[in-house]
């Protein structure tokens, strides 16, 4: 076998290995957004990556807040590939997320209207 030919059957299963991991991929983010805690999840995990916060500081800062914000771009580009389906989940996480704040904000009036 040349170098050639290794070269090619190493691309083949580099390819392969591709297209499984994504494959996977797709079923792990499908399984996790099915579930109301795994959406919360992944809505706690998009917040803490500051997805749609400011980034810029003004020195070495802004580079850590810009890898953060790489990662939450990753996870949401992963949903996003579900098509239609990705984007209805991501909305009913974004819908349960606020829902759960608002109860949560609810609550913490009564308890000082009750004071």
């Amino acid at each position: 076998m040349t170098k050639a030919n290794v070269t090619a059957e190493q691309n083949t299963n580099n390819a392969l290995m591709r297209y499984k991991q994504r494959e996977k991929d797709e079923q792990s983010i499908r399984a996790i957004m099915a579930t109301e805690t795994g959406r919360w999840f992944i809505t706690r995990l998009l917040d803490a990556t500051g997805i749609n916060a400011k980034s810029f500081t003004g020195n070495s800062e802004t580079f850590y807040r810009e890898g953060k914000r790489a990662i939450g771009i990753n996870v949401l580009r992963q949903i996003e590939s579900l098509g239609l389906d990705g984007l209805k989940l991501k909305q009913q996480a974004e819908m349960e997320y606020a829902n759960q704040q608002i109860e949560w904000l609810t609550l913490i009036n009564q308890k000082k209207d009750e004071q």
